[in-house]
């Protein structure tokens, strides 16, 4: 069993080895595989499922959407839903060359919103689902980080 640190750093870096299809254990390795059979990846935290990322697709050539992000509760403010939004940052720019994320929250919270802002995301002007904005991540100020 890794220590959340060392974790951590495998999940921000190494995000693909660690996002699987739905009831695998195999990391997907590219994006681009995944985003051929499925829009939802399950993150893998010890064996166990950790985090979600589901309806991910990319909008248009510098666009992300994701419409479901979230962290199993055990794992909730120990910084791995940070490491997770990072690693797939870092995998969209890699692979697609996306310049921005947008996550639209189907069902909304503050916790939702308290975590955007700690991404440095913004409220988008547009929003999917009426009532419930929508956080825009610039992904220059992520790799700023």
């Amino acid at each position: 069993m890794l220590d959340d640190d060392v974790i951590r750093q495998a999940l921000e870096h190494r995000f693909v080895r660690y996002a699987c299809l739905y009831q695998q254990h195999e990391g997907i390795g590219l994006l681009q595989s995944a985003r051929a059979s499925t829009p939802d990846l399950y993150i893998r935290i010890n064996g166990r499922q950790g985090a979600y990322v589901h309806q991910w697709r990319l909008r248009d050539s510098k666009t992300a959407v994701v419409e479901h992000f979230a962290v199993e509760t055990e794992f909730v403010g120990k910084g791995f839903g940070l490491a997770i939004a990072r690693g797939l940052a870092s995998a969209l720019r890699d692979e697609f060359e996306t310049e921005t994320i947008v996550f639209s929250e189907r069902a909304y919270s503050e916790a939702h919103e308290r975590f955007f802002k700690r991404l440095g995301a913004v409220p988008s002007d547009s929003s999917q689902y009426p009532g419930k904005p929508d956080w825009a991540w610039s992904l220059a100020t992520a790799a700023a980080d």
